[in-house]
């Protein structure tokens, strides 16, 4: 039973933190660790890149939600390659990617 609630809680608490779709942490998870960079590194220079992809409503539009999902998961592993070095990901905001770069935050979303 003890086994079986604490499986229960770590499932809660990742559906707590991480995007469903891209398996990225959420906003929650992002604001936090960002803060955790800000604090560690506050003598080190930190940069946050936001990207856009362009026409991701016509995407889902002309050929369907999956591939729209399909371009968030491929574009998700092309920015975790990106940020090997320490780096996360975090959904933001309908079809835009997050990344705090020097010891790296990334993220993506629709």
């Amino acid at each position: 039973m003890n086994r079986r609630l604490s499986a229960v809680n770590q499932e809660l608490e990742y559906l707590s933190l991480y995007d469903n779709l891209t398996g990225l942490p959420n906003r929650s998870l992002f604001r936090d660790r960002i803060g955790k960079q800000i604090e560690q590194h506050a003598d080190a220079a930190l940069a946050l890149v936001i990207v856009d992809i362009d026409r991701f409503q016509e995407i889902n539009d002309t050929l369907g939600h999956e591939a729209g999902d399909e371009l968030l998961r491929v574009g998700r592993r092309a920015l975790r390659q990106g940020a090997r070095a320490g780096g996360h990901h975090q959904p933001h905001g309908g079809r835009r990617v997050r990344r705090a770069a020097g010891r790296g935050w990334c993220g993506m979303r629709r």
